[in-house]
């Protein structure tokens, strides 16, 4: 997904590593004092809301191309949702 935004290969896996390695110091903390159901429940929700919005945002067979606003947006909803995920 992220080779639409014509980004470096380098940079690509950086952002991808970042979001999935972030979450591994919340999660640390969060084991002790969330209850698992109620993690799985924020998890799953935040999951669907981030496709959502991804999915009426973003048009991935779109050969126009984007402004740095739209960019940031998206890229930023693709790393809460890497983030999540990783979660």
């Amino acid at each position: 997904m992220l080779d639409k935004f014509k980004i470096n290969f380098f940079l690509n896996g950086l952002v991808v590593s970042i979001s999935e390695v972030l979450p591994d110091p919340v999660c640390y903390f969060l084991i002790g004092r969330v209850k698992r159901r109620l993690a799985a429940l924020i998890s799953f929700t935040g999951t669907i809301i981030f496709s959502a919005i991804l999915l009426f945002i973003w048009d991935q067979n779109s050969e126009e191309a984007l402004d740095i606003s739209e960019s940031i947006g998206i890229l930023t909803i693709i790393f809460l949702f890497r983030f999540i995920v990783s979660a």
